[in-house]
């Protein structure tokens, strides 16, 4: 797991937390970047579970054709309905993709939370949805424009399957 500052693109990122670190009101594993300076913070923690939240790295190619992500939920991936990604290379700003916004491929429209800017159009930048994680359309995506890591958090489009209940399937 990866701890990163939300609303600061330029805040250092990468802070590993020990997956044993998490008590009922306590956090360890957190030295680095001034987090335990005495200032409150939030933080909000996601486990990976099969068909409904991913999350992870991967890394950017510096290629017209960008990079395949299979979503790592602990299980086979899924589609994500909600996408949030960001470089941590470099400055980088976090990028929202989501399948209301984009309801076809390529998903193109994103919203920068970190900023006080609307729904942009992310041009190049765009993705597409997969039936088990995402493709980033090219090199360009997430404003990378060169191999770089990447991190994500994802939410199922379908989550689990099962009785009732579709399982995911790819998108036009």
């Amino acid at each position: 797991m990866v701890a990163c500052e939300l609303n600061n693109p330029t805040a250092t990122v990468g802070v590993p937390i020990a997956s044993d670190g998490f008590q009922a009101s306590t956090i360890t594993g957190l030295n680095g970047g001034g987090v335990n300076d005495g200032t409150t913070y939030v933080c909000y923690l996601f486990q990976r579970t099969p068909g409904l939240v991913g999350a992870g790295t991967f890394e950017g190619v510096a290629s017209t054709d960008g990079t395949v992500v299979t979503i790592n939920d602990n299980g086979a991936g899924f589609r994500p309905a909600f996408l949030m990604i960001k470089g941590i290379d470099a400055s980088r700003y976090w990028v929202i993709h989501d399948a209301e916004r984009n309801p076809y491929n390529p998903a193109s429209l994103r919203l920068h939370p970190n900023t006080s800017e609307s729904e942009a159009v992310a041009g190049t930048a765009a993705i597409d949805f997969l039936a088990n994680g995402f493709k980033c359309r090219n090199t360009s995506s997430f404003s990378g424009g060169a191999a770089e890591t990447y991190i994500y958090l994802a939410f199922a489009e379908h989550p689990f399957g099962g009785d009732g209940v579709a399982q995911a399937k790819g998108r036009p």
